[in-house]
């Protein structure tokens, strides 16, 4: 695990001034072969469009991209090419739920990164040797639930 910063204060993103998050925590893990529940952006996407949440759908994007920021910044091996994702996992903060990390897979070997504005300890017990998480192969939800 690497802690980047982003940066803080405010930026322009497609128009609109958007505020910086400061650090995220990236996660270099085994290839994740389960997603299942988190979705992909595009799914979010869709439906913050259709429900008329425009803002809500450009702050998505633009955590995702500085989310990929990070990922690039941390120096752990991503190489650009994407597999699969981004998948966005849903944290509690405070009193509501928001994004609170993204999940990309590469291309070229599998290896998964994964930002998240917490820590995720959980990700930290993840040998990127072994071929058998105590889960079962490639189950982030399951390895995320075991520290809750």
């Amino acid at each position: 695990m690497k802690i980047v910063d982003v940066g803080h204060g405010e930026y322009e993103f497609r128009g609109r001034v958007m505020t910086r998050l400061g650090k995220f925590y990236v996660y270099c893990i085994t290839p994740i072969d389960l997603w299942h529940p988190l979705l992909p952006l595009e799914i979010h996407l869709a439906e913050m469009y259709r429900n008329g949440n425009l803002n809500g759908a450009l702050g998505l994007e633009a955590f995702v991209e500085q989310a990929k920021e990070a990922i690039v910044a941390s120096d752990q091996g991503w190489e650009g090419d994407v597999r699969e994702g981004p998948y966005i996992v849903f944290l509690p903060f405070d009193v509501q739920t928001g994004p609170g990390a993204v999940c990309l897979k590469q291309n070229s070997n599998g290896t998964t990164f994964v930002a998240s504005l917490i820590p995720m300890p959980q990700l930290d017990e993840i040998d990127m040797d072994r071929e058998e998480w105590p889960e079962g192969r490639g189950n982030l939800l399951a390895v995320l639930k075991r520290h809750g």
